[in-house]
């Protein structure tokens, strides 16, 4: 998620990722992973999904979704488990940030209500 590079860049490279190291997921994964933040809470013309070919810009913000959806228990799990976890046949998990795009970086934008703290922490790129 740089400045320059296009939006469907981080589908196509989450599905060449999976692909790679745990096939099996590839049925699993999300259509899209996040959108862009702006005037409204989201850009129908940002949505993270291989078919999108705008370019992300310098200062815009995005939430990045990334998760697996419909995976399925097996027995083996369910006797694993406990409580009502057991009577699961299908989960999904979910992981989201903020994203501010910059040059050269991508910053995670964290808000921590309960201390009032804004922090902006960079990282390499992601892509």
């Amino acid at each position: 998620m740089l400045a320059g590079r296009c939006v469907g860049s981080v589908a196509e490279t989450a599905n060449r990722f999976i692909r790679q190291r745990c096939p099996h997921l590839l049925k699993f994964l999300p259509k899209n992973f996040g959108f862009g933040l702006g005037l409204d809470f989201r850009e129908s013309s940002l949505i993270m999904n291989a078919k999108n070919q705008r370019k992300f810009a310098q200062n815009m913000v995005f939430n990045l979704a990334i998760g697996f959806h419909d995976l399925e228990l097996t027995d083996m799990q369910k006797a694993d488990a406990q409580g009502s976890i057991r009577k699961l046949s299908k989960y999904s998990m979910l992981i989201a940030d903020t994203v501010l795009i910059q040059v050269g970086c991508t910053g995670y934008l964290h808000i921590f209500l309960n201390h009032n703290i804004f922090s902006l922490a960079t990282s390499p790129p992601i892509l």
